[in-house]
């Protein structure tokens, strides 16, 4: 029996999506509205009517990902292994079309899952302004109490997208069109994490980009601050917001890498208050700080830490395992990040020497986060070495955050890696 698409073409009616945006949306619905299935519920920029996508001669090329929740009490793992295929399937149809920025993410949860207390503001935003695609409407059972620390290291977690997403092209000097348009794109939706922070600690819950710009406009002498203007925020976020709309818009992509982050610093000293933050500081005042940045992690996830000690001792290291288990690990993933982007703003401004110098803080932050891993930066070409480290970076990833072990194969495609 074919699934009831009225609720996806309601979607598309209201915010006035293309009929191509409407047959890929009633794809990916039909694919998870599987007998079992209690509700399938769409989020993020897709629910409140702010995908970004652009026609072309070979059809619509999204540069927006999709963000969907699938809530079943009873689908067994072989069929959501399959659901999961075919979903994938779609991705890569989409793919050879569009931006590789482009991405079905698909979270799988139970009921009970479901209504477990969060903290996090995008369980708000979907309670509030999340679609239901198919099934029931079970928004109204997330129980959720926001932390704003869940937004700052969401926030922070952008430089890890900023690092997957930055072309190897452009660190050559050798960009293609689009190249550029993803930087820029990806860029922009950086900056657009601002708003969100500065508003969440000032206790402020506004959904959307257009809703927290719009907020911010009627209320910036409510929000004023010793560590920056107002207007400069202002200022970032509009041409964000016109740059997000339209990726191939003409820009030097040194300045905008440059600008997105430098904001992170005064963002930081508001947070902190601490005036002393720079950006070659970051990364240690982020560890000496991390309880008042990052939420606490819980016992599954201490669990699992002390899981991978143990394999790290066994491999013959256990020091290395005890220092490894007491890591602010949240803190040494920024640290290294932030590594990442300096050393590849030096290398696009041919400065070798400080580029080889964050290089090297990258790897030392690297081989702190995974011992295990002893592989370290060779010597010659700054770019091949920034590029290694990325792909290290990834391969720790998935096996760190066990949820983002479905991503592999994404990653892999955006980073260009062929494991057949």
């Amino acid at each position: 029996m074919e699934p009831d698409l009225a609720k996806v073409d309601a979607l598309c009616q209201a915010h006035g999506y293309p009929d191509q945006a409407r047959s890929l949306l009633r794809d990916v619905t039909a694919e998870l509205s599987v007998s079992g299935v209690r509700s399938v519920v769409l989020s993020g920029s897709g629910s409140r009517g702010e995908l970004i996508y652009a026609e072309s001669s070979s059809g619509l090329r999204w540069f927006s990902d999709l963000d969907l929740t699938v809530v079943a009490d009873s689908l067994p793992a072989e069929q959501v292994a399959s659901i999961e295929k075919r979903i994938a399937e779609l991705e890569q149809r989409q793919l050879a079309i569009g931006a590789p920025t482009f991405h079905i993410d698909v979270d799988f949860t139970s009921s009970d899952a479901w209504q477990r207390p969060r903290r996090d503001f995008q369980a708000w935003e979907t309670r509030e302004q999340g679609w239901i695609l198919f099934g029931e409407d079970l928004r109204g059972l997330i129980q959720v109490d926001v932390d704003s620390r869940t937004c700052v290291q969401s926030s922070l977690n952008r430089l890890w997208q900023l690092l997957l997403y930055l072309p190897e092209g452009v660190l050559r000097g050798q960009p293609s069109t689009q190249d550029r348009e993803v930087f820029h794109y990806i860029l922009d939706r950086a900056a657009l994490d601002f708003p969100l922070w500065l508003l969440l600690e000032e206790g402020k819950l506004v959904a959307g980009f257009a809703g927290r710009l719009q907020f911010i406009e009627q209320h910036g002498s409510e929000l004023a601050n010793p560590v920056f203007e107002i207007g400069d925020l202002l200022d970032l976020v509009r041409n964000a917001t016109q740059g997000r709309a339209a990726p191939g818009t003409e820009r030097n992509l040194s300045d905008h890498y440059d600008e997105v982050l430098q904001w992170y610093v005064p963002m930081l000293q508001r947070s902190l208050a601490r005036s002393e933050i720079q950006h070659d500081n970051l990364p240690e005042t982020l560890a000496q700080e991390h309880a008042k940045i990052y939420p606490a992690i819980g016992l599954r996830r201490n669990l699992w830490e002390l899981k991978l000690a143990l394999e790290i001792a066994a491999g013959g290291k256990p020091l290395a395992a005890l220092r490894w288990f007491g890591t602010a690990k949240q803190a040494k993933i920024t640290g290294f990040l932030w590594a990442m982007h300096s050393a590849a703003r030096n290398i696009l401004a041919d400065r070798p020497e400080p580029a080889s110098a964050w290089l090297q803080r990258a790897t030392a932050d690297m081989h702190g986060l995974w011992p295990k891993n002893d592989l370290l930066t060779r010597d010659g070409d700054l770019t091949d070495s920034w590029v290694e480290q990325r792909l290290r970076f990834f391969d720790f990833v998935v096996q760190f955050y066990r949820g983002l072990a479905v991503k592999r194969s994404y990653y892999e495609f955006v980073l260009g890696i062929n494991r057949s």
